[in-house]
């Protein structure tokens, strides 16, 4: 392909709307391959590499979605969809697939598993068992709301009550023992927390000791004022649910110290709070 055809397909590019919203999938996955090209010289990519970036991307430059799943997967539309003048779409064992292939994160990762002879889905199937952990089941209706009012819809550990309007956002319902490790949907196995805090749970970053204060894993680095915050939450209480809520129940807390936080026992200050 000469350098004139090719600028002729981009300008023929054609872009998705959604009613008046601009979709801008499909440049942006090749401004990505353009990017892989100028580095390595090669645009062939796998749909789990480019997912995070492509992704990323669309989150950043396109419209927003408000579904978090949601705005993890988009990469999936444009790596589909790409016109095939400019895109050579292949399966794990390389026969070409067609642009009226669906546009699922699902069915992209099967072909990956179906390459290896995985069955994730029968894993992951809700209701289905899996060895040694029994029956996963559907997360309670309910639940987040329940959580985020319990604490006022404050984050628990740093306070954050932001809100759009009257909506409060980037506020979550946060498990201590995780949902896929049998940790129930109860007020008392789980914490309001800022999408922040929440992922530094989630991460091992953070964790809570047995008198329901806040830790941070010795393996934990900062260099900047706000990534030095969260060193500064090191001993801070957990905020309070409200009257009649239940406290985090110390045995979902054991869980979490043993399963999922990082550095093994916490640092102490010098007033003997864990850091």
């Amino acid at each position: 392909m000469t350098r004139e055809e090719l600028l002729h397909l981009l300008v023929r590019l054609r872009q998705a709307r959604v009613g008046e919203v601009r979709v801008p999938h499909k440049p942006l996955l090749l401004l990505w391959l353009f990017g892989r090209f100028a580095a390595n010289d090669s645009s062939v990519a796998t749909y789990e590499q480019a997912e995070e970036p492509v992704s990323r991307l669309i989150n950043e430059f396109g419209p927003p979605v408000a579904n978090p799943s949601a705005a993890r997967q988009r990469a999936a539309m444009p790596f589909v969809h790409l016109e095939r003048e400019l895109w050579d779409l292949r399966d794990g064992l390389g026969r070409e697939i067609g642009p009226d292939a669906p546009e699922r994160r699902a069915w992209l990762g099967e072909l990956i598993c179906d390459a290896v002879d995985l069955d994730v889905a029968a894993l992951n199937a809700v209701g289905t068992p899996v060895p040694g952990r029994g029956r996963l089941s559907a997360r309670r209706s309910g639940f987040a709301e329940e959580v985020l009012r319990a604490y006022a819809y404050q984050c628990a550990m740093c306070g954050f009550d932001g809100a759009l309007g009257r909506t409060p956002v980037g506020i979550e319902a946060a498990h201590v023992r995780w949902h896929s490790q049998n940790g129930p949907d109860e007020v008392a196995n789980a914490l309001a927390l800022c999408a922040l805090h929440h992922a530094l749970l989630d991460l091992g970053v953070l964790g809570i000791t047995a008198d329901r204060r806040i830790c941070v894993s010795r393996l934990y680095v900062a260099r900047s004022d706000a990534g030095r915050a969260v060193d500064a939450l090191a001993g801070r209480p957990l905020l309070a649910s409200r009257p009649g809520q239940p406290a985090v129940d110390p045995v979902y807390v054991t869980w979490h110290q043993i399963q999922v936080f990082k550095g093994g026992h916490p640092r102490q200050t010098h007033s003997g709070a864990a850091l």
